[in-house]
């Protein structure tokens, strides 16, 4: 047995002090330094009369008269997404005689996008002029998951003041907040008093200080060989929670008085966003291609909080994948070179069993891995196929059919 000391989770240390157990320690250095945060009170922009409109998944905001108010744009790791730039005929457009606050592409086919976009113009609840107003989302393709309506109702918004908008549609007045949360590029005061008032509205339910976020009962997007490496938090005084199994106000409630949360990289790990100020968040990267995954957003809300974060680099995947990956390519995770000075360096208790290889968990991986090349090949030759169908739109919704059988999101 291995136990440097007492000492089972990391002492906290300064927020500039990111700690990378990783080979590609300057990339990872480059995505955290692209983090910002904006103390600068967000504007608000009114719009008489504005009409609230959309074009597949794009979303805007329109002056009266048709003309595009560029204050709705809605910006994309830090790029404009100029979609729509005028309604021709604002004749026919229906009116609702209420105020507004336009919300934006709800995002709601995804949690994690969801909670760090979807919500980046909900903000206004927070003050009493906009109590009454209705919170309009776009939603093109479906309507919004219940956990949506979950959080929402968290943050203050009544659910008959939720409007999901599938046409455009006038209202006596529009507030547009600017955005308070950029997936790759800062995050705000404003985003963090959201997501504390969320917190606070959550039930008081659990007391965990050490919490680890397994995706190891996600089916298809479980992470291989997690199992073995939570028994070692497990062993040092971390919770394992399943997200999926909780409803949204047990996970909020999950993370209320957590201290240190650990998990592999993803939209669990965007939980911690609803942790006190001054945790230590450590981050497991499931992956070993180049790439720094949602490690930017990660310190985004890190920066929002004070709080210290900890990438270690953790895949022992032997066909390379990113975090990001189509049709779901399996990975997995083990005992690397710098999971093992993680663990060494904040003194926990690793057994000589945790050091061996996982070989049911590779077996496991690699018909996973079978699965995977199977769809990836039925996917390529359907999209083929569906070369021959007589119309654009019929070739559309044939490979948008596929898509959404095929590939359930990370």
């Amino acid at each position: 047995m291995q136990k440097m000391n007492k000492t089972s989770t990391p002492p906290h240390r300064a927020l500039s002090r990111d700690i990378i157990f990783a080979p590609e320690s300057e990339l990872i250095e480059k995505a955290i330094n692209e983090a910002e945060f904006r103390s600068e009170k967000l504007k608000i922009y009114k719009i008489q009369n504005g009409i609230i409109g959309l074009h597949y998944d794009k979303a805007g905001v329109f002056y009266p008269d048709g003309k595009y108010v560029d204050e709705s744009v809605y910006c994309y790791r830090g790029v404009p997404q100029y979609s729509l730039n005028k309604i021709d005929d604002v004749s026919n457009v229906e009116f609702i005689d209420r105020d507004a606050v336009y919300c934006g592409y709800s995002k709601a086919f995804h949690f994690g996008h969801f909670l760090l976009e979807g919500l980046n113009r909900v903000y206004p609840i927070l003050n009493e002029k906009y109590k009454n107003c209705l919170f309009v989302f776009i939603e093109p393709y479906s309507t919004p998951k219940k956990w949506a309506n979950d959080l929402l109702k968290l943050a203050g918004v009544a659910p008959e003041n939720i409007l999901v908008l599938k046409t455009a549609t006038k209202f006596r007045n529009v507030y547009v907040p600017q955005q308070s949360f950029d997936l790759t590029t800062y995050g705000t005061t404003e985003n963090l008093h959201l997501m504390q008032k969320i917190s606070s509205n959550a039930p008081d339910l659990f007391h965990y200080e050490k919490v680890y976020l397994s995706r190891a009962k996600m089916g298809k997007l479980r992470t291989w060989g997690e199992e073995r490496i939570q028994e070692i938090f497990a062993r040092n005084g971390y919770h394992i929670i399943y997200p999926e199994t909780m409803t949204v106000p047990e996970q909020v409630a999950v993370l209320k008085h957590c201290k240190y949360l650990a998990g592999c990289a993803g939209t669990a790990l965007h939980l911690s966003v609803f942790m006190p100020c001054g945790g230590t968040v450590i981050m497991l990267k499931r992956n070993s291609n180049v790439d720094t995954g949602s490690l930017t957003p990660q310190k985004i809300l890190g920066l929002e909080l004070g709080h210290n974060l900890i990438y270690i680099s953790a895949s022992i995947e032997p066909s390379k994948s990113n975090h990001f990956s189509k049709f779901s390519k399996p990975q997995i995770i083990g005992m690397t070179p710098y999971l093992r000075a993680f663990f060494d360096e904040y003194g926990f208790e690793v057994l000589p069993d945790d050091l061996l290889p996982d070989s049911a968990a590779m077996r496991g991986y690699k018909r996973a891995l079978v699965k995977y090349k199977c769809v990836k090949f039925v996917s390529g030759l359907s999209h083929v196929l569906s070369c021959f169908l007589p119309t654009k739109s019929m070739r559309a919704t044939v490979r948008e059919a596929i898509r959404k059988y095929l590939m359930p999101m990370q």
